[in-house]
C-alpha cells in the first residue's frame, strides 16, 4: 500500500487544476487501478558519480489521466525525484511529506505492480530505449534479487552512496 500511495504522490503532487500540456512529449510511467501516471522531464542533472553508481536528479512534471485517456491533468510545479542508477542498490529516491523514501527495484524477478511508476523512471534514465522485461536484461546489467520492501532511511538523497551496497 505504501508504494501504491507513493506512485500516486509521484503523479498528483501539486494537484490542483488541470493545466495545459507543455511543450515536451508525455512520457508514461504506469497504471494501477485505473489511473495512469504520466511525466515530463524538465531538468536532468547528474548529482555525483563513484564506482557504486551514478546519481540523477530529475525535475519532473507530473499528471494523471484514467486509464486509455490522454487527457492529463499536469500539476502545477515540477519536483524532484533522484535516481540511484546502481547494479547493487538500484533505487528510486523521493520526498514524501517531510523524508526521502528510497524504493528499491529487483530487476531479476520483476517490480511489483505497486513500483511500475519507479521502475518506468529508473529505466528511462538509467537504461533509455531498453526493455526490463526483456530475456536477460536483469543479467546483463549485473542485477541481483531486491527486496522491494526493504527499509532505507536517508537524510538527504546523497546518502544512498553510504548506504551499505
Amino acid at each position: 500500500m505504501r508504494h501504491w500511495i507513493v506512485s500516486a504522490t509521484i503523479a498528483l503532487a501539486g494537484g490542483g487544476p488541470a493545466l495545459a500540456a507543455p511543450a515536451a512529449a508525455p512520457e508514461l510511467n504506469s497504471c494501477h487501478g485505473g489511473i495512469c501516471s504520466w511525466s515530463i522531464t524538465r531538468a536532468r542533472t547528474l548529482v555525483r558519480q563513484d564506482g557504486t553508481g551514478i546519481l540523477h536528479r530529475l525535475s519532473l512534471l507530473g499528471g494523471t489521466a484514467g486509464e486509455g485517456s490522454r487527457r492529463i491533468r499536469w500539476q502545477r510545479q515540477p519536483h524532484d525525484v533522484f535516481i540511484f542508477c546502481s547494479s547493487n542498490l538500484p533505487t528510486v529516491i523521493l520526498r514524501v511529506e517531510s523524508r526521502w523514501q528510497a524504493d528499491v527495484i529487483d530487476f531479476v524477478t520483476g517490480p511489483p505492480s505497486y513500483m511500475e511508476s519507479s521502475a518506468s523512471l529508473y529505466m528511462r534514465t538509467c537504461h533509455p530505449g531498453e526493455d526490463m522485461a526483456a530475456p536477460g536484461f536483469a543479467t546483463r546489467h549485473g542485477y541481483q534479487v531486491e527486496d522491494p520492501d526493504q527499509n532505507i532511511t536517508l537524510t538527504r538523497p546523497e546518502d544512498i552512496f553510504l548506504y551499505p551496497h
